[in-house]
């Protein structure tokens, strides 16, 4: 996820995943708490927040990102948004099968 995260940062707008039903884009992922056993169930799940970063649960341990942009479905930015420690980021299946079933234009 770290390495999916990197790869879609600058000049890219971030990773993009969903939130409350929002779309999220993040940048700067960093691998944290790699100590720290998450419960497959709690993959996604925000279990911190520290000065403009977010922490969130994976299988392997934490990742500390910035939250770039919040959108609507239509892609408007929305401003005035909190992310609340328990908040879950997850990717909806359909969006993942059109990302891997769509054609690049080169």
């Amino acid at each position: 996820i770290k390495l999916f995260c990197t790869a879609f940062d600058e000049p890219f707008k971030g990773a993009s995943t969903f939130m409350n039903g929002h779309r999220v884009f993040l940048t700067d992922a960093k691998l944290v708490d790699s100590s720290i056993y998450f419960h497959p169930f709690q993959a996604g799940l925000v279990y911190r927040i520290l000065n403009k970063f977010v922490y969130i649960a994976t299988i392997n341990g934490g990742i500390k990102v910035k939250v770039k942009s919040i959108e609507n479905l239509k892609g408007k930015v929305i401003k005035n948004i909190n992310i609340r420690l328990g908040d879950r980021f997850i990717t909806p299946e359909k969006f993942l099968y059109l990302a891997k079933t769509e054609k690049c234009d080169y």
